[in-house]
């Protein structure tokens, strides 16, 4: 999964590839929202609104993630075998 975010003061986009969408990547984003939401309580971000974008399938084919920087990977295929 890859996440990248791109943000304003109202507006969150979590940007995700996923080689394949599971229930457990599902639960998996509900809980990054969550625990982004709970982070965000304090300051003045709070109100913003947080949305998912979610790319399926190989991101160095067809993704956009080269416009925004990365913040976090795991288990990449070439990484992982």
């Amino acid at each position: 999964m890859k996440p990248l975010v791109d943000g304003s003061s109202t507006k969150i986009v979590l940007h995700f590839a996923v080689a394949a969408l599971t229930a457990e990547v599902e639960e998996d984003l509900e809980d990054i929202v969550f625990e982004l939401t709970l982070f965000l309580a304090d300051g003045p971000e709070q109100r913003s609104n947080i949305t998912t974008e979610l790319h399926v399938g190989d991101p160095q084919a067809t993704w956009f993630s080269s416009r925004y920087a990365v913040l976090y990977r795991a288990k990449i295929k070439a990484e992982a075998e």
